[in-house]
């Protein structure tokens, strides 16, 4: 089993040494991976990601277990940030390894939208005027 989160902006070496290790598998076809980044969005300067931890991994390890049954996928990696993360950052990367690219492709926006609705995860949305309001995850 793997980590779930990490301090700050989630690292571009996670996504390089996953996409490595699910290329050795010869069973595997394709390789779908959602990259979700902080964007400029009206005042937004960056989010402050809070998560209960402790129901949070069980939550991650309960959607990862529950897609990773679905027929051809392989592996599945989840990585979110906690912390501040700026505009332009990743705050979190989802990556599904199967045998073709239609189970790759529905498997990962299945994956995501579960993250969002059902892992206590908590994003404040930080401001240009110093103020912040509470982040509301929408599948």
């Amino acid at each position: 089993m793997h980590r779930f989160f990490t301090q700050g902006p989630v690292p571009e070496e996670s996504l390089r040494s996953w996409s490595a290790e699910f290329a050795s598998d010869d069973n595997a076809g394709a390789t779908s991976i959602f990259i979700g980044r902080v964007r400029a969005d009206r005042v937004v300067t960056g989010i402050e990601y809070t998560a209960h931890e402790p129901m949070a991994i069980a939550a991650l390890e309960a959607i990862s277990s529950r897609f990773l049954h679905e027929p051809g996928v392989r592996d599945i990696r989840i990585l979110h940030a906690l912390g501040l993360v700026s505009v332009g950052q990743a705050a979190m990367i989802v990556a599904v390894n199967s045998g073709h690219r239609q189970e790759a492709f529905g498997v990962i926006e299945q994956v995501v939208n579960a993250i969002k609705t059902e892992a206590p995860i908590y994003g404040k949305e930080l401001t240009v005027t110093d103020g912040h309001r509470w982040k509301t995850n929408l599948p």
